[in-house]
């Protein structure tokens, strides 16, 4: 059955706050009791669950709510002995909330406050917690994964941008040292033209056989023109 835990009392005004806890599917009795005893057979009563009145006694006569209709009710025995405790039957998560009794006898207003919580409700709220905690890292991971990918991505970009600017560089060096070494031929073409043509002594003949000047030199030529006579006289 449901556990009461009151969390303050103060008869005198007849305002208070109670806690119930229950178990899904259980009947749950949330309890207002008049103090001291008095019959409340003649006083109207009404419980609500935030600002929907879902059971009202007035008159003797009872207004249920059609979602509790077979679900809310008061003993109409026990309100002679002042108890004004509603059951709801088959409690679910969705029954959680807090619950207001409101009495008006003798033109004063009288209000109790009940709390209905059910037991496994903080379970199913850790279990939801850790879902959502389980979800957050899950997109977390899949954000860090995407940036991940991205941070791959621009770094082989600038990678091939860094190659395509290398190999420019290379071009416009070779097309450079090209257009130096054909400088530097022009430049020696145009030193070798500009040397001087190299001068050959000429020896101009003439019918004047040259003196010999050794010994050994007029024999030959003595020879050769002795020769040469008797070649004449043939």
């Amino acid at each position: 059955m449901a556990e009461e835990v009151p969390e303050t009392n103060q008869t005198a005004d007849f305002s208070f706050v109670v806690s119930v806890s229950a178990d899904p599917g259980e009947d749950v009795i949330l309890p207002v009791h008049l103090s001291p005893e008095t019959s409340a057979v003649s006083m109207n009563i009404s419980w609500c669950r935030e600002s929907v009145i879902i059971y009202q006694y007035m008159k003797e006569l009872e207004n249920i709510n059609n979602e509790y209709e077979n679900r809310a009710s008061l003993s109409i025995q026990e309100l002679e002995r002042g108890n004004l405790s509603l059951t709801l039957r088959n409690v679910q998560p969705s029954d959680s909330g807090k619950y207001t009794c409101k009495v008006i006898h003798d033109g004063c207003l009288k209000t109790v406050m009940v709390h209905l919580q059910m037991r496994g409700e903080r379970k199913l709220q850790r279990q939801i917690t850790e879902q959502q905690r389980k979800r957050k890292k899950v997109e977390l991971d899949g954000q860090i994964k995407e940036l991940e990918l991205e941070k791959r991505i621009m770094k082989l970009e600038m990678e091939r941008q860094i190659k395509e600017l290398e190999q420019k560089i290379m071009k416009l060096e070779m097309e450079r040292q090209k257009m130096e070494m054909e400088g530097e031929i022009e430049d020696l073409e145009k030193q070798i033209q500009e040397l001087p043509l190299p001068t050959h002594a000429l020896h101009v003949s003439d019918d004047t056989p040259e003196k010999p000047e050794t010994e050994e030199e007029r024999e030959t030529c003595d020879t050769m023109e002795r020769g040469s006579g008797d070649l004449k006289q043939h």
